[in-house]
């Protein structure tokens, strides 16, 4: 196809005619929409002007966290089954080669709270992955043998992160900041707890939370934003809404500090530090987040530059923040020599300590600012990035704010801001420790936790 070729036929997808209104709740914002179907199916669309791709994203608001202890990892088989076969596409080929055929990529994720769908198409194939994206969701067959296939596959997807010693230590930091609830389960589930799940389990998990009220779809590129309200009404008519899903909250974390050591033959020592972080409804997250990426998200963050470049004790060092509904985490994590072990935890404590103790100069808050927003700028070239960016929010129920205003409220984050949220998380009583590698599981690691 020529230059002038395509850019006729992305044109003539971008200027086609609104088919009939939809019955539906309309919101709008500066280049999106928001249609909230009458069965409670919200579909939010992004049209991207010079791009010839379009990427569509179905999150269903569900995940880990909204499991039972017996359920553990029923999200995650469900999002593999979803793959194996419908109706009227009953092998995995034919959905592989639904979407692949038409030069596509697709894929699926489960996280702690949700369920996501994807693809990548040209815009003239938007409405043939709409197809597909809903039967995948809406009728798959979840037969027997399906079932029993990919229970094996998790089974060795749990042992393949059980052989990676930084994938361990994260599990168990997570476990301890979360004790005894869901947010701390591994999103797979055990071993144990997938082998126990069986086809009537998953039919009535998906009847419980795959419904349209609980379904968010984000649409974001060459796409007219009528004509795919008008074609995802038309797929979900008959789609019935259900109550609502809920999820256990996170309790308090019990004083600390808490600490796991699993003693592994291997060459270094992957340690993490947890602390309890926020929720993503918490007005300090933007303070907390210039935090991190001070703290370690970068090679100019504090952590790389004294552990790395300076002490030369670790290769990698890094620092990260998650948001839940009600709660959240920061995470730094490592990889070291044994004999290092308590070096290292003592410039993290030293670190954490001078955020609380110190107000940020001004100078390395406004690098952090600038480092932010250029790699979300940079990240938003991209129809996937735009999609999940208004579709997340959604699907998260939280205030859609666009990257102009996320931007503008990043910059409002003061020293003082930073300060006072350090001050609020950074207690040693508030600190987990996991370490995997050559250590002594009985020696006392809590004594290298301070702030």
């Amino acid at each position: 196809m020529s230059t002038n070729q395509a850019s006729e036929q992305r044109q003539r997808v971008a200027s086609a005619p609104p088919k009939a209104v939809v019955p539906s709740l309309v919101s709008r914002g500066e280049g999106w929409t928001i249609h909230t179907l009458e069965n409670g199916l919200q579909v939010v669309t992004v049209p991207l002007p010079g791009v010839y791709s379009a990427s569509v994203i179905l999150y269903v608001k569900v995940g880990s966290r909204y499991e039972s202890d017996e359920e553990a990892g029923i999200s995650h088989l469900v999002e593999h089954l979803a793959f194996k076969g419908t109706p009227a596409r009953p092998t995995p080929r034919e959905i592989a080669l639904a979407i692949e055929g038409v030069g596509g990529v697709f894929n699926a994720n489960t996280s702690k709270e949700l369920t996501t769908y994807w693809a990548k198409v040209a815009g003239v194939h938007v409405d043939h992955v709409l197809d597909v994206l809903f039967d995948m969701v809406r009728h798959s067959l979840f037969r027997p043998e399906d079932l029993a296939t990919e229970k094996q596959i998790i089974l060795e997807e749990i042992k393949e992160t059980l052989d990676i010693p930084h994938e361990v230590a994260a599990l168990a930091c997570v476990r301890l900041l979360f004790p005894n609830h869901p947010l701390g389960r591994d999103v797979a589930g055990s071993q144990e707890s997938v082998m126990r799940l069986s086809r009537g389990d998953v039919l009535a998990f998906v009847e419980r939370t795959y419904r349209p009220n609980n379904v968010v779809l984000s649409v974001a590129g060459a796409v007219d934003p009528e004509e795919t309200v008008e074609q995802v009404a038309g797929l979900v008519a008959d789609w019935s809404p259900g109550p609502p899903v809920r999820f256990e909250p996170a309790p308090p974390l019990p004083p600390g500090p808490h600490v796991s050591a699993h003693a592994r033959p291997v060459e270094q020592v992957q340690l993490y530090v947890g602390l309890r972080g926020l929720s993503r409804r918490d007005g300090e997250r933007y303070a907390l987040t210039a935090l991190n990426t001070l703290l370690g998200e970068s090679m100019t963050s504090r952590l790389f530059l004294r552990l790395r470049e300076e002490l030369g004790v670790v290769y990698s060092v890094s620092s990260s923040v998650a948001f839940y509904a009600d709660a959240g985490d920061l995470i730094v994590e490592a990889g070291t020599d044994a004999q290092h072990v308590p070096l290292v935890l003592s410039v993290i404590g030293e670190e954490l300590a001078r955020l609380v103790n110190e107000p940020v100069p001004l100078e390395a808050l406004n690098t952090a600012k600038e480092y932010l927003k250029g790699r979300l700028l940079l990240s938003l070239e991209d129809t996937y990035a735009n999609a999940s960016w208004y579709g997340s929010q959604v699907a998260l129920d939280l205030e859609l704010v666009s990257p102009e205003a996320a931007m503008a409220r990043l910059d409002a984050v003061t020293p003082e801001d930073v300060q006072r949220v350090a001050a609020r998380l950074f207690r040693r009583e508030n600190m987990v420790l996991s370490l995997v590698g050559p250590v002594d599981e009985e020696h006392d690691w809590a004594q290298y936790l301070q702030v």
